[in-house]
């Protein structure tokens, strides 16, 4: 009887693996190129949802504080300084003295009961949510700045070329607190 040698079908076996193989990494960098851009919106989604996140933070910390200030004090330069220092911590800047159209990238409102005080600049004024009128004895303060002022800041719009943009968007923030 004669012997058949195995060695034919492992050559065979081996030049299938190695022509699968190298056909397999073409389907892999057809599903890389397929995936890598859904991945990286979802990355700037992340980052620029985490700032937004962050400022947000910062406005409603400078809000509140303000409305502690104002109900301390009936200075309302004081109380926009009180904010304005929070707000420099993202590059937002604004006119602590005065009411204007233009300069400056925040609007503060300072209700004390039927009193207004305004400062920074009115093409970002907001009208203040909660209860209305406000009692004799209680502060509101509202702060109200745009998303995006100038080089990405103080949030990035980095979604702006994924049809998200945040550049026409603003954020507005009242506290409310009882006059000491």
């Amino acid at each position: 009887m004669r012997s058949f040698s195995t060695r034919p079908v492992q050559r065979l076996r081996r030049s299938t693996t190695l022509w699968r193989s190298s056909r397999r990494k073409g389907v892999e960098y057809l599903e890389l190129i397929l995936v890598m851009p859904i991945l990286f919106i979802a990355t700037l989604a992340i980052f620029e949802f985490g700032i937004l996140l962050l400022y947000e933070e910062t406005v409603t910390s400078a809000t509140v504080e303000g409305a502690r200030e104002a109900a301390k004090t009936t200075d309302d330069t004081a109380v926009a300084a009180i904010i304005q220092q929070f707000l420099a911590i993202n590059k937002v800047i604004f006119d602590t003295t005065t009411i204007s159209n233009g300069g400056g990238s925040a609007y503060v409102l300072i209700e004390r009961g039927l009193t207004k005080g305004e400062r920074g600049n009115l093409n970002y004024a907001a009208n203040a949510t909660g209860p209305n009128p406000l009692n004799a004895n209680e502060v509101r303060v509202t702060v109200s700045t745009p998303l995006v002022v100038a080089n990405d800041q103080p949030v990035p719009n980095w979604l702006r070329y994924f049809g998200l943009n945040l550049a026409t968007s603003k954020m507005q923030v009242s506290s409310l607190t009882l006059a000491e």
